[in-house]
C-alpha cells in the first residue's frame, strides 16, 4: 500500500463550517493513521460529547468495512474516500488488519470526551491528589455548595473568621449594595456556584482587591462632602441642563446611598458652562478633583465589590473539600483544574502519566476545538508537544462560528493561537467549506446573512455608546471570516425554502403568544400538505423557558411534542404517583402522599375499584377528619374499607418497607401493579425511574427517604428520557441542537440579548471574571455612568459586550444551519428594539419554494408488537436466599440430599465407558464430605438405579437420547431454575426432579409444573412431561405436561 500525504510532526488545523463533513474528516484521519500502520492504542481522539464519540467510532468502523470489503455505493464515493486518504493501490488487506486489531483490543480504541479522559488520568494519579483511585464523579455540585455555606453559617455561631467574613458581607450587602432582601442565602449560593464553575474552568485562584468596604464607605462620604463644598462655588453661568439635579436636589440631608444621580456633570470632558461663561478657578479645580475621586471610587467599587464573596467562596470551598474527601468524590467541573494543578506543581510529568495509563499516545485528534477551554488545552498540551517532538501528529477540527460555550470557558481564539504557539512544527491549515447538509437556497441565505458586509452593517447599527469604534468589533467579524459555503448536498435534497417573519404584539407576552400561534400554524400547514411529518420538524429556542412555553402551546393544540418538558421523568404523571407511594411507605402517616397515589391512575387500573368510589371514600374521610379530635390516618381507614385491595397490593410492601432494598421494592411495585401492561405507552418513563433508583444506590444506600430527597434535587438534564424516535415535533434549545440536523427548522424567538457577565439569582449583581496569569479578579459590572468615569471599566465592558454579541451571532448561525429543506425564522418585534432585526432580511422575506420531502417510513409488514416486560417478585427471590425454619432443622438430611444429587448427576456422564456403579465410585472419590454421609448417599443412589420404577431414567444415551444434569434455565422474569435431570428424546422431553419423600407433595407438583412450562418454551412442538422421584421410597410420580 502506498500512503501519501501523511506527515509526521504535523499540526493540522481544520476550520469546518456547518454541514461540511467534520465527522467524516475526523474518521478519515483516524482511518488514515490506521492504514499507515499506527496502532489504535497510540491514538487519542477527544470529542465534545458521548454521542459524538459513539458516532465517530461507528463512522471509523464503517469506513474500514467499506474498504476491506470493497463495498461502496458507487465508484464516485470510493474515489472520494481514496482521494481523502491519499492512498493508492490495494488497501483492503491493511483495512482488514486494522479491523482485526480493533476487534481484538476494542478497549484500546480511545475515542472519548475530554472529561472521560481526564477522569482516567486522575484515577491513575489519585495518590497525588490524596484521594482513593475509586473516587466517584458528581456533576451536581450545587447541593454540596449549599451544604458548605450552611456549614460556614453554623461555624459563625462562635467568634472566629467565619463570623467576621459574614458580618463584612452583611455590611456591604445592606450599605453598599443597598439590597432589600433579608434572606440573601439563595443569591449567595447562586454566585458561589458561578464562582466554582468559573474558577475551575480557568484553573485560577480568586484574588481579592486590596480595598475594604469601610474604605469605600469613607470614599463615598468624601465625595459627598466635596460636592457640597463645590455647590456654593458654582456661578450662575453654569449649564443648567447638565447641573439642574445637582443644584436643586443636592443638600446635606440627601441620601448618600443614592448620590450617583448627582454625578452627571462630572462625566463631561470639562465643567459645563453657558456659552461665553467661565467657572471660577477654584470651582474648576474642585470639579476636577471630584471627577478623579469618582473615577477612583468606581474602579475601587468594581474591583472590590465581590471581595466578601471571595472570602465566602474560600470558606465554602474548604468545607466542600472536606466533604468530598470524606465521601471520596470529585466534581465534574473540577476535573480539569485538578489535573492542571498536578502539571503546575510538577507532581506529574508526561512519562509518569503514560506509565500510569499503561499506554503512550503519539497522535491526537480533537473535535469541536472552538469550544475547548484554555485549561483543557493546557492539560493536553504537554502530551501533544511530547508526541510532536517524537514524530507524532495533532489534528484539530473546529468552527469558530459555532463557538457557543464561552460561558463554560470555551475559547474560540485557541483556533488561531495554538497553531502560532506550535509553529516550530509543520502546521497545515485547512478549510472545509462545502455544505453537504442543506439545500442550495438555505446555504445561500446563510452566506448572505453571515457575510462580512452584512455583519459590518449589523455591528454599525448597534448603540454608538457600545460600539464607539471599538477594535473588538473586528474580532467578531474575524470569527465569521470563512462563513461562505458552496452547496453540495445530494440530488435527494431539494433546493430548500427560507421564510423570515416579524411578529408583533401589544407587549412582550402578547408578542410571544402570537409567535406560539404562528409556530403551530407552520407545523400544521407543513404536515397537512404532506411535506413533512411531525418527526421531521424541530423548534429551536434560545432558552429552556422559551422551549417550555412553545412545548405547552403545541400540546394545548394537540401537537405531539418531544422536549425536555415532555421527556422529563420527574414530571411524568405515573412517576409522580410511584414517588407518592414510596413517600407513603417511607412515612405511613403521610396522608397526602397516600391519597395522591390512590386517586391517581395506577391504583384504580390495578385494583379494579372505580375511581368514583375512591373519591367518595376520601371525601368521607375529609369530613370525618374535621370532626375527629385525634389523628386520622387514611391508610388504616382504607384497610377497613378495602381489605382485599390492601392485602393484595399494599401489604407485601408495607411489611417489608425499610427491610427490602429500594430498587427491588420498586421492581415489585411495577410488577404487582401491572404498570408495564396497563401503561405500555409510558413504560419508558417507568424504566427511566428504575434506572435512576439503581444509579442512586451508592449515595442513597437503598433508602426511600434519602432517594426521594436526591430525586427532588436532581438537575433537569439528568432527567430527560432518551428515545430514538417518538414521531413528535422536537423542541430543544440551540445548544442541544448543535451537531444535529432536521428537515424543517423553526426558530421562533430570534431575539438578541447582549448580557454581560455572570449574574446571581436576583439578576442584580453581575461580574466579569478577569483571568490573569496567576489569579483572577471579579469585576463588578456597574452602571453605564461608571464607564464614563473609568476607561479601564469601559474597556472591560466593551470586551464583554462584544463577547456577548459574538455569542448571539454564533447561536444564530448554529440555529440557521440545522435545516436541511426548510428554515422558518420568526423575529419578535415589541416596543423594545430587537437587534436581530438588523441582521436578517425584513419581515415577509421568502426564498425558494416549499416542496414535499417526507417519504413513507412505515416498514413492510407494519410494526412488530413487543409484549410488556414481566417482572418477578424480588421478595420471593430474596426469600430463596435464606434458609427456612424447616431447612434449619433438617440441615443434615439436606446435606445428604445434596450429596445424593451430585452422585446421581454423575450417572451417564462417561457416555458408556463406565458402568453406573463405576461412575458412582468415581464421583464419590471427588467428594470431601464425611465418609458416612457419602456412603449413605451411594447406597441410596445404587438402590435407585436398580429399582423398577426409576431405572429407565438412568439409561444411557443410545438411540439419539440426550441427558442434561443440573440444567439451569433462565425465565423471562429473570429468575433461574435448576432442573435435576432433563431427558431429550426425538419426540418427548422429560423433566426429572428428585425429592426425598412425599412430604410437601403439593408444593413439589407446583414446582415441576413450573419446570415443564419453562422447558416447553425451549422445545416448541414437542411433548414435555415430568417425573418426581421419591428417593426414600424408590418410587416415581408422573406429571402430565404439554
Amino acid at each position: 500500500m502506498e500512503n501519501r500525504g501523511f506527515k509526521t510532526s504535523e499540526v493540522r488545523v481544520v476550520e469546518a463550517s456547518a454541514g461540511s463533513g467534520k465527522t467524516y474528516a475526523l474518521a478519515g484521519r483516524y482511518v488514515k493513521l490506521l492504514l499507515s500502520g499506527v496502532a489504535p492504542r497510540s491514538i487519542l481522539a477527544i470529542t465534545f460529547s458521548n454521542k459524538a464519540a459513539v458516532e465517530m467510532k461507528s463512522r471509523i468502523l464503517d469506513l474500514l468495512k467499506r474498504i476491506a470489503l470493497d463495498s461502496f455505493r458507487d465508484e464516485k464515493s470510493k474515489k472520494s474516500l481514496y482521494d481523502y486518504l491519499q492512498a493508492s493501490g490495494d488497501v483492503r488487506v491493511a483495512a482488514f488488519s486494522a479491523l482485526d486489531g480493533i476487534l481484538a483490543g476494542y478497549n484500546f480504541l480511545q475515542i472519548q470526551t475530554i472529561d472521560s479522559f481526564i477522569n482516567a488520568v486522575l484515577s491513575g494519579c489519585a495518590f497525588r491528589l490524596d484521594i482513593s483511585p475509586s473516587f466517584r464523579i458528581k456533576d451536581d455540585f450545587r447541593r454540596y455548595i449549599a451544604y458548605g455555606f450552611d456549614r460556614m453559617v453554623d461555624d459563625a455561631g462562635v467568634p472566629g473568621r467565619e463570623r467576621e467574613v459574614l458580618l463584612r458581607f452583611l455590611k456591604q450587602y445592606i450599605y453598599l449594595e443597598n439590597r432589600k432582601s433579608w434572606i440573601p442565602r439563595k443569591d449567595i449560593i447562586s454566585i458561589i456556584s458561578g464562582l466554582f464553575e468559573k474558577s475551575n474552568s480557568y484553573g485560577l485562584p480568586l484574588a481579592k482587591y486590596p480595598v475594604e468596604p469601610a474604605e469605600l464607605i469613607k470614599k463615598r462620604g468624601d465625595i459627598f462632602s466635596l460636592m457640597l463644598e463645590l455647590k456654593p462655588l458654582l456661578s450662575e453661568g453654569i449649564n443648567m441642563s447638565t447641573w439642574r439635579t445637582f443644584m436643586e436636589k443636592l443638600t446635606p440631608e440627601a441620601e448618600q446611598s443614592k448620590m450617583e444621580r448627582f454625578w452627571k456633570p462630572f462625566s463631561k470632558e470639562e465643567l459645563k458652562m453657558r456659552k461665553g461663561e467661565r467657572a471660577p478657578a477654584e470651582a474648576e479645580a474642585l470639579w476636577g478633583r471630584i471627577k478623579k475621586e469618582i473615577s477612583e471610587y468606581c474602579e475601587w467599587s468594581a474591583y472590590s465589590r465581590f471581595n466578601c464573596y471571595v472570602d465566602i467562596f474560600e470558606g465554602v470551598r474548604k468545607n466542600l473539600s472536606s466533604l468530598s474527601r470524606k465521601e471520596n468524590v470529585l466534581f465534574l467541573h473540577e476535573l480539569n483544574s485538578r489535573l492542571h494543578l498536578l502539571w503546575e506543581e510538577g507532581n506529574v510529568d508526561v512519562p509518569e502519566l503514560y506509565y500510569r495509563l499503561a499506554t503512550r499516545y503519539r497522535h491526537f485528534l480533537i473535535d469541536e476545538f472552538q469550544d475547548t477551554s484554555v485549561i483543557q488545552w493546557q492539560n493536553l498540551l504537554p502530551m501533544a508537544e511530547e508526541a510532536l517532538a517524537n514524530g507524532g501528529s495533532l489534528f484539530l477540527v473546529g468552527d469558530r462560528k459555532q463557538g457557543i460555550y464561552r460561558f463554560r470557558g470555551g475559547d474560540t481564539s485557541l483556533m488561531q493561537a495554538v497553531p502560532l504557539s506550535l509553529s516550530r512544527f509543520n502546521v497545515s491549515p485547512d478549510v472545509l467549506n462545502r455544505n453537504y447538509r442543506s439545500g442550495r437556497v438555505i446555504v445561500e441565505f446563510n452566506n448572505q446573512v453571515f457575510s462580512r458586509e452584512n455583519l459590518g452593517k449589523f455591528l454599525s447599527a448597534l448603540s454608538p455608546q457600545e460600539t464607539g469604534g471599538s477594535p473588538q468589533a473586528e474580532t467578531v467579524l474575524d470569527i465569521f471570516a470563512n462563513a461562505g459555503q458552496q452547496a453540495s448536498a445530494g440530488p435527494e435534497i431539494p433546493p430548500g425554502y427560507v421564510s423570515i417573519r416579524e411578529e408583533c404584539g401589544d407587549d412582550k407576552d402578547a408578542c410571544r403568544e402570537n409567535i406560539c400561534v404562528r409556530t403551530a400554524e407552520i407545523i400544521g400547514e407543513a404536515r397537512e400538505s404532506g411535506r413533512f411529518g411531525f418527526e421531521d420538524m424541530a423548534v429551536l429556542c434560545r432558552s429552556n423557558s422559551e422551549a417550555g412555553r412553545i412545548t405547552a402551546s403545541l400540546l394545548e393544540r394537540g401537537i405531539s411534542v418531544e422536549s425536555e418538558k415532555t421527556m422529563n421523568i420527574r414530571d411524568n404523571g405515573l412517576v409522580r404517583e410511584i414517588v407518592s407511594l414510596l413517600a407513603f411507605l417511607d412515612s405511613p402517616l403521610d396522608n397526602l402522599s397516600f391519597a395522591s397515589f390512590i386517586l391517581g391512575r395506577i391504583f384504580p387500573a390495578a385494583s379494579g375499584i372505580p375511581a368514583g368510589s375512591l373519591h367518595d371514600f376520601f371525601f368521607r374521610l375529609a369530613g370525618a377528619r374535621d370532626r375527629s379530635a385525634g389523628g386520622l390516618y387514611y391508610y388504616r381507614e382504607f384497610q377497613k374499607e378495602f381489605p382485599r385491595a390492601w392485602k393484595e397490593l399494599f401489604e407485601p410492601f408495607f411489611k417489608n418497607a425499610g427491610l427490602m432494598p429500594l430498587y427491588e421494592m420498586a421492581v415489585d411495585i411495577v410488577s404487582r401493579f401491572s404498570l408495564s401492561a396497563n401503561f405500555s405507552e409510558e413504560s419508558g418513563f417507568i424504566c427511566g425511574l428504575l434506572e435512576l433508583i439503581k444509579e442512586s444506590e451508592p449515595e442513597c444506600r437503598g433508602s426511600a427517604g434519602i432517594f426521594l430527597e436526591w430525586f427532588a434535587l436532581l438537575p433537569a438534564d439528568r432527567l430527560n428520557l432518551r428515545v430514538p424516535s417518538s414521531g413528535s415535533v422536537k423542541v430543544l434549545t440551540i445548544h442541544k441542537a448543535k451537531g444535529l440536523e432536521f428537515p424543517l427548522v423553526i426558530v421562533p424567538f430570534m431575539e438578541f440579548r447582549f448580557k454581560t457577565g455572570s449574574r446571581g439569582i436576583e439578576g442584580t449583581e453581575s461580574f466579569i471574571f478577569e483571568a490573569g496569569k496567576d489569579s483572577a479578579h471579579l469585576v463588578h459590572l456597574a452602571s453605564r455612568e461608571a464607564f464614563d468615569f473609568s476607561p479601564v471599566l469601559k474597556s472591560l465592558h466593551l470586551r464583554e459586550y462584544y463577547g456577548a454579541v459574538g455569542d448571539e451571532l454564533c447561536a444564530a448561525y448554529v440555529a440557521c444551519t440545522r435545516a436541511v429543506c426548510e428554515l422558518h425564522v420568526i423575529i419578535p418585534v415589541t416596543g423594545k428594539a430587537n437587534p436581530a432585526a438588523a441582521l436578517f432580511p425584513p419581515g415577509g422575506y421568502a426564498a425558494g419554494a416549499p416542496v414535499k420531502y417526507r417519504v413513507n417510513r412505515v416498514l413492510p409488514g407494519g410494526h412488530l408488537p413487543l409484549p410488556p416486560p414481566r417482572y418477578g417478585s424480588w421478595m420471593e427471590l430474596l426469600r430463596e436466599e435464606f434458609l427456612s425454619g424447616e431447612e434449619l432443622k433438617n440441615r443434615e438430611a439436606i446435606a445428604e440430599g445434596e450429596t445424593l444429587h451430585y452422585l446421581l448427576s454423575a450417572v451417564g456422564s462417561s457416555d458408556g465407558r463406565l458402568s453406573s456403579e463405576e461412575e458412582l465410585d468415581a464421583a464419590c472419590a471427588f467428594l470431601a464430605e464425611e465418609e458416612k454421609r457419602v456412603g449413605n448417599a451411594r447406597k441410596k443412589a445404587l438402590a435407585l438405579l436398580q429399582s423398577d420404577a426409576a431405572a429407565w431414567i438412568f439409561e444411557g444415551t443410545s438411540g439419539g437420547r440426550r441427558v442434561y444434569c443440573e440444567k439451569e434455565i433462565v425465565l423471562a422474569s429473570g429468575r433461574s431454575l435448576r432442573i435435576d435431570r432433563l431427558i431429550e428424546e426425538k419426540d418427548n422431553i422429560v423433566v426429572v426432579d428428585y425429592k426425598s419423600s412425599r412430604a410437601g407433595r403439593e408444593r413439589y407438583l407446583d414446582q415441576i409444573k413450573e419446570y415443564i412450562g419453562a422447558v416447553s418454551g425451549i422445545y416448541p412442538g414437542r411433548k414435555v412431561s415430568g417425573v418426581i422421584v421419591y428417593m426414600d421410597e424408590l418410587e416415581t410420580e408422573a406429571v402430565g405436561g404439554g
